[in-house]
């Protein structure tokens, strides 16, 4: 007797403590609030592959001011100083033998610019910019699709992080209901209706299920560190998550939906920009026939002085200018290699564009077809709460009034738990198929 007192009060003093805790304890000490639009705007401004895909857009934008420096002329400055430290020295013969002259001074310099300007008679330079231009918009493209491809995992991990708390908290009732009947069989026990074989029972259930509890915590806390990684949070800083697992409908339908991803999946435009950028490219291979006019002018000082610098007098200018151009005559088959690598990328950009469109179809279809299928099944699970719930009340009320053991009741509890877990699992099932389909028709994610 005194061991069913002494765990009784352990109990009840446990839950007390608990609750008076969880009162007390201040907001901050359980974590900031993060809805799911904040971790999508999070990750958005700190997820690592976000910040490598913007990088990979500035440099495919440098390619472009590289590209159209081609248009400029080209201005060149070249300087030399020369310390004669012994001045070199010209031999000649006279009547009188070998003679020698020093020549030079102790100081040389030589200043000089040279300006370089390509003709452009054939359109080389603006074809190049384009396929600059279009290279850069495909980078663009692709910071689009890594966002949407980051987002939508940060509505997957969000969800599985709020269903994981919901698993926890049915791990938490089953023990408070495990030590809800063992409170009420100690009591049995001590009125005689119930053997101690009956306490040994409910004692062995509430041993059992507080490892499910355990366990259920760990995996809410491993869900949202894995949430923290990918919106860029410290992985040891308390979140509480705001939003939780409901059945919002979608708006549209599919039909609309499979066009709506055709406008704006970055993936097909992407594929589109490459298709253009294969046109030009195929027509900047032709070019390679054609000959490169050029203007090109040089201006130069050069001096000599005993002194530290030459007076005007000790300056010598020149100054050249002239036009020419390079006429490939024969370049080993090189330009027609070009060609049919140019022609042979447009085709398999044209046969990317058109897989690529019948994939993001098929990814619409199913994205659907899945969201439908939870709608379901979160009906079905919804109705089978209720039901299990109805059942539990009756076991409870049965088992009171002596008409039913307590293995009874802990085969119906059982069956109400697995119930609130399988509708829980159907609403994360119908967001994260619902937040594919967004992913699928190409949701804008700012």
């Amino acid at each position: 007797m005194r061991d069913i007192v002494g765990t009784r009060f352990g109990t009840m003093l446990g839950l007390g403590v608990a609750s008076i805790f969880l009162a007390v304890t201040p907001g901050w000490l359980q974590g900031e609030e993060l809805s799911l639009r904040e971790a999508i705007e999070q990750s958005l401004e700190r997820n690592e592959e976000i910040q490598a895909a913007r990088e990979a857009v500035r440099q495919r934008e440098g390619r472009v001011r590289e590209v159209r420096s081609g248009a400029f002329p080209s201005l060149i400055a070249d300087f030399s100083y020369t310390r004669n430290i012994k001045l070199p020295v010209i031999f000649f013969e006279t009547d009188e033998g070998v003679q020698q002259i020093t020549i030079g001074e102790d100081n040389a310099y030589s200043l000089s610019f040279g300006l370089e300007q390509t003709i452009d008679l054939f359109g080389r330079v603006p074809k190049a910019l384009d396929v600059a231009h279009l290279y850069a918009g495909i980078g663009e493209e692709n910071l689009v699709q890594v966002e949407s491809e980051v987002v939508y995992n940060v509505k997957r991990l969000y969800y599985g992080a709020v269903l994981a708390e919901e698993l926890s908290a049915v791990a938490g009732k089953s023990l408070e209901q495990a030590e809800a009947g063992l409170s009420q069989i100690e009591s049995m026990v001590r009125e005689g209706t119930k053997s101690r074989f009956d306490l040994l029972r409910a004692r062995v259930e509430v041993a059992n299920r507080k490892p499910e509890l355990i366990r259920a915590q760990n995996q809410t806390e491993l869900s949202k560190s894995r949430l923290r990684r990918i919106i860029g949070l410290p992985l040891d800083e308390e979140i509480r998550l705001t939003d939780k697992l409901l059945m919002e409908p979608l708006e549209i339908g599919l039909d609309e939906g499979i066009q709506l991803a055709l406008a704006r999946r970055p993936e097909l435009r992407s594929v589109r920009m490459d298709e253009e950028m294969g046109e030009v490219q195929l027509g900047l291979a032709g070019l390679e026939r054609y000959p490169e006019f050029f203007f090109s002018s040089n201006y130069s000082f050069q001096g000599q002085t005993e002194e530290a610098f030459p007076e005007d007098r000790e300056i010598a200018r020149s100054w050249a200018a002239g036009v020419g151009f390079r006429f490939p005559l024969f370049d080993g088959m090189r330009t027609s290699g070009k060609v049919d690598q140019a022609r042979a990328q447009l085709s398999m950009a044209r046969y990317r564009k058109a897989q690529t469109e019948e994939e993001v179809r098929l990814e619409v279809l199913e994205a659907f077809r899945d969201l439908e299928a939870a709608e379901e099944e979160i009906r079905s699970q919804q109705a089978n709460v209720e039901e299990a719930e109805e059942a539990y009340r009756l076991a409870t009320i049965r088992f009171t009034s002596g008409l039913s053991t307590q293995l009874e009741v802990n085969d119906v509890e059982l069956a109400l738990n697995l119930a609130r877990t399988n509708f829980y699992q159907s609403l994360f099932n119908y967001n994260t198929a619902k937040a594919r389909v967004e992913k699928a028709i190409g949701e804008e994610v700012r």
